[in-house]
């Protein structure tokens, strides 16, 4: 389940896929949707208008502009094993050591493979700073 920013909107994802916007003012369901084949794991809105949605089953994530009522981009990630969100980028861990950046404009995209197997991705308190652990032991800053 995702808040939206205004506290007005509600996501709420479902075990077979599913997606539902409900409008928190009146009770109701404004949208219905079904982005992935499996189990919704993560939910969180970006920068207002746009909802990230992830299912580790299905190896994938989506981006939906709630303004337009359009799926805008579905990424395949293979081996996806965890999904973060910031403001407009989307931090991927891929089965191992690949680490992705992407953001919600498609000209950002970065890939990072790192020598040993990443165990932990976080934000700093200030929302400013990145991290991951590596099994080594190394930790990785991006800013």
């Amino acid at each position: 389940m995702a808040v939206c920013n205004d506290e007005k909107q509600v996501a709420v994802g479902m075990a077979n896929g599913h997606v539902s916007l409900l409008d928190l003012r009146i009770g109701k369901i404004l949208w219905n949707w079904r982005p992935h084949e499996g189990d919704i794991s993560y939910l969180k809105f970006l920068n207002g208008n746009t909802l990230n949605c992830a299912s580790m089953q299905d190896s994938s994530y989506s981006l939906w502009n709630m303004e337009s009522k359009n799926m805008d981009c579905i990424r395949k990630s293979t081996e996806l094993v965890d999904i973060y969100s910031q403001d407009t980028y989307i931090f991927t861990m891929n089965g191992g050591n690949l680490f992705s950046i992407s953001g919600i404009d498609p000209v950002l995209n970065t890939k990072v493979n790192v020598k040993s197997q990443i165990t932990k991705l976080s934000f700093a308190e200030n929302n400013k700073l990145f991290l991951f652990c590596l099994e080594d032991g190394s930790i990785y800053i991006y800013s």
